[in-house]
This record gives C-alpha cells, structure tokens and sequence, in this order.
C-alpha cells in the first residue's frame, strides 16, 4: 500500500497530465467545439506550432513514491514520464480514455500511440521525437515497461504498462498470471525447504550457494557496481540435470521458496508452435514479464527448446535453430534468475551451457536416500503398522524420489479404504504401480 504522501503525489502527476491534457485539446480547438473535429476543422489545422512542448519538469510528476524511484532507476525522460503515468491513468480513472479518444479525434481507443503523440508534442521535432520513443528499441520498450496492444501498428495500438508495474506504481498486489495462450507459465509453488530435500550433501551445499547468490544480488549488482561495470551481468542462469524423478523439480520450487521469488513454470506444449515467429513472441512476452515481477523462470525438459542446432536440411530446421539463437540473445539480455532442467545433459546446446553460471547434478538415490525418502513422503500423523518395514523397502526396490511419492500415496489411499492403517501390503502395492508404469518387471519374491 502507498503512504498518504505518496498516494498525495501520484495523485498529482494524475492532475499534471490532466492539465496537460486539457491544453493539448485547447490548442486543437476541440474544447471550442466540444465535439471531434470535422474533416473541413482538420484540414485547417496546422500539422505543428512553433515554440516548445510545454511538457512538466520530471519532478513534478516523480514526486517520491513508487513513481520517483521507477524514474531515477530508469533515468527516464519527462516525456518517458508523462507516457508512464498517461498509460497508468486509466488503470485509476476512467475519463482519461475519453480525453485520450478527444486528442486523436478517434473513439473507442483509449491512449494510443497517436493519442500519446499528440499529448508529448505540439511541435514538430517534438512529434517526431514522441514517435521514436514508442518504437521497440526505446527505453519503455525495450526495458520491459510498456507494450502496444491491439493495433496494425504504433499509431493504433493501445499503450499499455504491464500488468505488474502497473500494480507496483498504484501500490497494489499485482494479479497473479494464469497459464494462457497469453502467457504460457504457471506458478510453481512448495511447501518444502532446502532442508527437506533428500539429496546427498553436495548438491545441497550447491543448491545453498545458488540461494546464496541469489539473495546476494542486490548488493553485489547495485553496491558494489558490478550491474554498471560488466555487461550482461544481471541475468543468473542455474542448470539442474539427472534421471527423470530425483527432484530437479522441486529443487527449483525450492529455490523460490528459500529466497522468496515467485517461480513460473513455462509451459512448452503451448508455447513451441508451428507459426513462424509466434514461439518467439510468446518467449518474449514470459522473459518480460518475469523481469518486471522479479520472477524465476523454470524450464523443464529444458532440452525442448534448447536444444543442439543442426545442420539445415529444410525450412523447420531452419526456424529451429532461430528459436535457439532467438533464447541465446535473450537469456543474455535476461536480467532475472532462469533454472532450467533436462534429464539429458547431452542435448543442450553448448553454447546454453557456456551461459550458465551453476551446474547442479541429480543423482539417482542410494538405498540409505531411498530410505529418507520414504520417510519423508509419509507424514507423522499416518498411521502404520508397528512391523513396517522401510529399511527393506529402501533396500529392495529401487526408485526415484517420485515414485516413491507416488507409491506413498497409492498406498495411503488404499489403506484408508482397507481397515485405516498403512501396512507392507499397501506400500508394496504402490511399487508395483510405479513399476508397471515405466514396464518393469516386479522383482520376483518381493511381493
């Protein structure tokens, strides 16, 4: 929530661009009229006046809030200012779309690009200027901040802040995305922590470094100046790999967890397509998300996307290999923290793995691990048999940490139907699924 004196200054700038508004629309005599022009009024109209711009002063739209520090971070111009909070307005105020609709002589489409324009600038190096700074190599865009929307092109399209700066600069709690065409991630969540996790000692210490560094971030990149003295040096990227099943999942969710990160999963099955170009737009609108939300992206199965290029025998290898090249330049421009994970180290591409600041192993687990995992999947409350053996189990069969989650559970739910206690019965019947999914034989005489 906003302070009284930083809601007292948002509400200003509000006012500012308001005012600013209103002399926009007295100059174009649309006020006289009160009405949108006619084709005879537009065509008497000057294309630009002469004199300045007659934009605010930065300061007296940043004030101290949200706003302020948004600015001094991004060094923001006063018209990169004025664009912020005309695109923030409507989010709080919905006559800002009408008088937006009055500056563009249009009806229905709220802060365009050409609404933006005609708000930036009355002259004609200021509209030339206003024009540039919606195009995709400008700061807004560039940094993640803005996004056209709906529109065949930048004089159309409605400008947008995203979603969760928008939130953060109302001082609002930004909406949870759902897994959409839209937006291909979901959030990954836990209740476990890095103590929790049943894996040999090694990977954990690994696991506690990267917690380390990613809660260290701040201070080296900002403090010590390491963000202004390196290129590329805001992006962190962790590689977890190791057979299906041994917790490179929920290592990740850990992570999250341990730092205090939100971690979304991207989904691959929707965002791969079979449309030029559209894979890369969906990538591009979850790596900018995920930086203004100061989010882990998680990429499982990361060998999917980030495979090894081949040699180009037709027009699909071709565009494969752009999609690589596409997520090597972006997880260079990346400025959050990226986890990806592949149960086959061997298909990643090299030049992925030359980008990536931690490696972290999964190995398959030992019976003295199977046994704290089987531990570890049935909570204290469940009731067992005093004769349970979970030693044996460990010993006998050998499975992931997965599928003895799995088989825990089978055996759990057999049990509350079958007398309310857990015996070997149940929990060997939970095995013998876990083995007859993959195929395997269930090891004679261990029924």
């Amino acid at each position: 929530m906003l302070s009284d004196s930083e809601l007292a200054d948002l509400q200003s700038a509000l006012e500012v661009v308001l005012r600013l508004a209103w002399m926009r629309l007295e100059e174009r005599g649309v006020l006289a009229t009160g009405r949108p022009a006619t084709l005879d009024e537009l065509l008497r109209r000057p294309v630009a006046l002469a004199g300045g711009d007659g934009l605010p002063e930065r300061e007296e739209l940043a004030g101290s809030g949200p706003l302020a520090r948004l600015a001094a971070t991004y060094d923001l111009s006063a018209a990169e200012l004025v664009t912020v909070v005309a695109a923030l307005a409507p989010e709080l105020d919905g006559r800002f779309d009408a008088v937006y609709d009055a500056l563009a002589d249009d009806t229905g489409g709220g802060l365009t690009g050409e609404a933006l324009r005609v708000l930036l600038a009355r002259t004609m190096p200021g509209r030339v200027a206003a024009g540039a700074l919606l195009a995709a190599s400008g700061k807004l865009r560039a940094c993640g901040l803005l996004r056209l929307d709906g529109g065949p092109g930048p004089r159309h399209e409605r400008v947008r802040l995203e979603p969760e700066l928008a939130a953060w600069l109302a001082g609002c709690p930004p909406d949870e995305p759902a897994l959409s065409a839209e937006f291909p991630a979901s959030r990954l969540r836990t209740v476990r922590r890095l103590d929790d996790l049943v894996v040999p000692g090694d990977v954990r210490d690994k696991l506690g470094a990267v917690i380390d560094r990613i809660r260290s971030r701040d201070v080296v990149l900002g403090s010590w100046g390491f963000g202004s003295h390196h290129d590329h040096a805001a992006g962190f990227h962790v590689l977890l790999h190791g057979p299906p099943g041994t917790g490179k999942t929920l290592a990740a969710a850990v992570l999250g967890a341990e730092t205090g990160l939100a971690v979304y999963r991207v989904d691959l099955a929707s965002i791969v397509s079979k449309y030029i170009g559209e894979t890369e737009k969906g990538l591009a609108r979850v790596f900018d998300r995920a930086e203004n939300g100061g989010w882990i992206l998680f990429f499982d199965e990361a060998d999917a996307l980030f495979g090894r290029r081949g040699e180009v025998s037709d027009s699909r290898d071709r565009y494969a290999n752009q999609q690589v090249s596409y997520l090597l330049q972006r997880m260079d421009t990346f400025t959050g923290v990226s986890v990806l994970a592949t149960n086959l180290l061997r298909n990643v591409d090299v030049a992925f793995l030359r980008r990536i600041h931690a490696h972290v192993a999964f190995p398959l687990p030992d019976a003295e691990a199977r046994e704290a995992l089987w531990r570890s999947a049935l909570p204290p409350q469940v009731p067992v048999a005093g004769d349970l053996d979970l030693p044996a189990l460990a010993e006998a069969f050998a499975l992931t940490g997965a599928e003895i989650r799995n088989a825990a559970f089978h055996a759990a739910h057999r049990a509350a139907a079958d007398g309310g206690v857990v015996l070997g019965a149940h929990l060997r019947e939970g095995v013998r699924a876990e083995y007859e999914k993959t195929g395997r034989m269930f090891p004679v005489g261990a029924a």
